[in-house]
């Protein structure tokens, strides 16, 4: 086994706090996680932080280009914020954070809306056929067909 894959799955990496880095979650439990954080919470109303804390969690605090991926963010305290074009739909409340491969998790609390798509296996590059953008542009376009 290649010492990349070797550090997957070892209980130390799980259990460390590595930034962008080691979320290891299923797509629902991804989805709970930002649905904990809007609207009425998850579970008769449990939410993982006071709404003052995600109002300050996702205030735009840096705005500029992201050194790592050469193109411009948004970003809040652990979040990226949405941006025209974006996957998350351009809507300036959303929130959430986008990873390498098409994978994504984002709250959009204007719709009450909490999504994460996670794939098992990553792909260079992003686009228009990312998984992520599929999946949120078809979200968006049933939300729209169910409001007219």
């Amino acid at each position: 086994m290649e010492k990349s894959t070797t550090l997957l799955i070892i209980g130390s990496f799980h259990a460390a706090a590595v930034p962008a880095v080691n979320v290891v979650a299923t797509a629902q439990a991804l989805a709970c996680m930002y649905a904990s954080l809007i609207g009425h919470g998850v579970d008769g109303g449990r939410r993982l932080l006071e709404p003052a804390s995600v109002v300050e969690a996702t205030s735009l605090h840096f705005e500029g280009i992201d050194e790592v991926a050469l193109a411009p963010i948004k970003l809040g305290f652990g979040y990226s914020l949405s941006q025209d074009g974006d996957t998350m739909g351009g809507n300036p409340m959303a929130f959430g954070y986008a990873s390498l491969g098409g994978m994504i998790g984002y709250a959009d609390p204007s719709k009450c809306l909490a999504v994460a798509v996670l794939c098992n296996r990553m792909k260079g590059g992003r686009g228009k056929r990312s998984p992520d953008r599929l999946v949120s542009d078809l979200i968006r376009e049933k939300l729209s067909n169910a409001e007219s």
